[in-house]
């Protein structure tokens, strides 16, 4: 597939419809025409910063110094990460030595910055991955709704000023909303 190469107009010449972004917006594969009107422009050093708050909230979920996965912050010392990732700790028996690794990071040189690790004190909630997921097809058959993937845990103490991703409750759903849901099926 050729790629598009664009030339900046001479200065001052205007750009019409047939030269600009809007003429490769119109010949754009479908999905780049409806979802790029609606994307907010933020500006590049409001989304490092945003960057920087989220980084300190994400770490490395690791026992005996290898590596099983990642978590996030989503309270003082909660973390959710992968229920598969809990999955791989107890096939290896070492939930008793389970880490969450704040700021660890591989710079240019090739040395790793440590960080700091918290203990995790208990598996809070859980929810497994479906079968598939475990597999070269993790599409097929699709998961089951109660197969989400997920694993809250709590840490032992909580990390210094990091702040955390707030989860937000669902909005709630009527019993009406129910019944029409399952009218509208048999339909």
């Amino acid at each position: 597939m050729a790629r598009r190469r664009w030339r900046a107009a001479p200065a001052g010449a205007p750009v019409t419809p047939s030269s600009g972004p809007s003429a490769a917006l119109s010949s754009a594969p479908c999905l780049q025409r409806n979802v790029r009107p609606a994307l907010k422009k933020l500006p590049l050093r409001a989304w490092l910063d945003r960057l920087e708050i989220i980084e300190r909230q994400v770490c490395r979920v690791e026992a005996n110094g290898a590596a099983i996965g990642t978590g996030f912050l989503v309270g003082p010392r909660a973390v959710l990460t992968n229920w598969h990732v809990v999955r791989e700790a107890r096939n290896r028996s070492v939930m008793g030595d389970l880490l969450c690794r704040f700021d660890y990071n591989q710079l240019a040189s090739g040395a790793t910055q440590a960080g700091e690790t918290c203990k995790v004190a208990d598996v809070v909630a859980e929810s497994p991955c479906s079968p598939a997921e475990l597999t070269a097809t993790p599409d097929t058959p699709p998961p089951k709704p109660d197969e989400l993937d997920y694993a809250l845990l709590t840490i032992a103490s909580q990390v210094a000023a990091r702040g955390f991703i707030a989860l937000v409750e669902p909005p709630p759903v009527a019993a009406a909303d129910f019944g029409q849901a399952q009218d509208h099926a048999r339909q």
